[in-house]
């Protein structure tokens, strides 16, 4: 599984990743008869969370290195 995020970091982008992590969690949960709504909408908010970081972490990057020359 890990090796699959990487592979669609690398090739795709980042974004992909994050939803195949969803798409694995929710599918994971529905295999072994433990899903809920509730489940849902927590995995939906964290991703939307990692989501916002890896955009945030784009853009603040370039300011805090320029910062350290």
């Amino acid at each position: 599984l890990i090796l699959i995020m990487v592979v669609l970091t690398v090739k795709i982008g980042v974004h992909a990743a994050i939803a195949a992590a969803v798409a694995t969690d929710i599918l994971a949960a529905l295999a072994m008869g433990t899903f809920n709504t509730r489940y849902a909408i927590e995995v939906a908010v964290l991703a939307l969370f990692i989501w916002v970081g890896v955009i945030v972490a784009k853009h603040a990057a370039p300011i805090i290195e320029a910062l350290f020359k």
